[in-house]
């Protein structure tokens, strides 16, 4: 089977993992070879090029939502 790109709600995912195309983005602004992001995720090089595609091909969507989980993530929990 092909890999691809789908999405069940928690953002744009590699189907049959759990690995969305942000976690991939973390790799992507590291500058990280394929082999490596395919490695650290336990995915194929396959795998990894279809995110890749797909965040080349929705660029500017993917970038504002991966800085609004970043944003999110440095934030405080309120007491």
């Amino acid at each position: 089977m092909a890999a691809r790109i789908m999405d069940r709600g928690r953002g744009p995912e590699v189907e049959g993992t759990r690995v969305t195309v942000y976690r991939i983005m973390d790799f992507v602004q590291e500058g990280s070879p394929v082999g490596r992001i395919a490695t650290e995720l336990h995915l194929t090089e396959e795998q990894v090029h279809v995110a890749l595609d797909y965040i080349a091909k929705h660029r500017r969507t993917v970038e504002t939502e991966y800085a609004e989980i970043l944003q999110r993530v440095q934030q405080r929990n309120s007491p």
